[in-house]
């Protein structure tokens, strides 16, 4: 598939211009899991355990810090005998959201400013929280020994939401179908207020069902890749200043990183359909991956936590079905895209694998 083979491309340009190694700092394995009295966790949604299922028959949501029985830090504490938990996992944040924590004088970059705004505000309790949690991060990251960082996949995702005109005319340069290319332009007039108003989600639907419609999902998952792959430089920076960052507050604990997986990966058309449409994806995740080994080649500062492929998520709900309920759409695809209770307990041994 041409699109791969670009893809593939994309993701070898940005291995050489920011040097990814192959080199990982995976702990060789003994019989015994250490002990650690203090526990502190650094995550997205992926480390609050949102979507986990409760006793009530709901699920995990908004946390606002708060811990949950059966999240893999959670697990990860427990298998350690950790006495504390300092959480600092929230839905929705990004590399940008954990470097401004530990570094208040940082600017977010304009680009993603309303998607940072939103999560602090929605899932961070607000901007007087955050000031003062400025303070007691860096209180709790000194006392801390051992550190489970769980970042990135929402650094991604921004990127695939504020590019969509980009993104659109992307496909629209792929495909020598002038009516096809006659469609996508009256596509960019129907998603402009729904940009203008913030109705991000309600856009991606509306750009989703057209490129589903129009036969041109292939070239879209391939635009989406190069979308997403953008966010690469901007989680650098971050990453290389939120460690340095780390290290110098309390460069005696023990860092462990959790690598990044494809919560796409299993998404297809139809209930029918044999074709994966994101495991091209995989090599997106990989990039950043990169980016996280690369730095701990040169600085040896914590261990790293592949993830990728292993982790067990809900089965997908196809395309079609999705498109069919655009009410719930959003709340399908985070659902879809969380580890599941066993995906998590997987993510802990690993974890847990890597620390003996």
């Amino acid at each position: 598939m041409n699109y791969l083979k670009k893809l593939v491309a994309l993701v070898m340009v940005l291995t050489l211009m920011f040097g990814v190694t192959a080199i990982g700092a995976e702990a060789r394995a003994t019989t015994k899991t250490p002990h650690y009295d203090d526990f502190m966790v650094i995550g997205d949604s992926y480390a609050t355990g949102y979507r986990l299922p409760l006793k009530n028959g709901k699920y995990v949501r908004q946390t606002h810090g708060r811990r949950f029985s059966g999240s893999f830090p959670d697990l990860i504490a427990k298998g350690v005998g950790a006495k504390t938990y300092y959480n600092y996992a929230r839905e929705g944040i990004s590399s940008n959201e954990v470097r401004l924590w530990l570094d208040p004088d940082y600017q977010v970059p304009q680009f993603y400013a309303w998607a940072s705004d939103r999560t602090i505000k929605n899932n961070m309790e607000g901007y007087k929280a955050l000031a003062k949690q400025q303070k007691q991060i860096r209180i709790d990251a000194k006392k801390a020994d051992l550190i489970v960082i769980c970042i990135g996949a929402n650094d991604l995702a921004y990127n695939a939401f504020l590019r969509q005109p980009l993104m659109v005319k992307g496909v629209a340069a792929r495909t020598g179908n002038q009516v096809v290319q006659f469609a996508l332009e009256g596509l960019q007039d129907t998603i402009a207020p729904l940009l203008a108003d913030r109705q991000y989600q309600e856009a991606f639907t509306t750009v989703l069902d057209t490129m589903i419609r129009l036969n041109a999902l292939e070239e879209f998952i391939a635009v989406m890749a190069e979308s997403m792959l953008m966010a690469v430089p901007n989680f650098f920076q971050n990453w290389n200043a939120i460690m340095d960052e780390l290290h110098a507050i309390n460069p005696k604990a023990k860092i462990v990183v959790m690598g990044l997986f494809n919560g796409l990966d299993g998404m297809r058309l139809t209930p029918y359909s044999v074709v994966n449409l994101t495991k091209p994806l995989d090599l997106v995740f990989e990039a950043m991956n990169g980016v996280i080994l690369d730095y701990n080649a040169n600085h040896n500062y914590y261990t790293f936590v592949r993830t990728l492929g292993g982790v067990e998520t809900p089965d997908w709900i196809p395309l079609t079905e999705l498109l069919a309920d655009p009410d719930n759409m959003h709340t399908n695809l985070n659902y879809c895209s969380h580890p599941t209770p066993a995906g998590h307990k997987w993510l802990a041994q690993q974890a847990l694998n890597a620390l003996r």
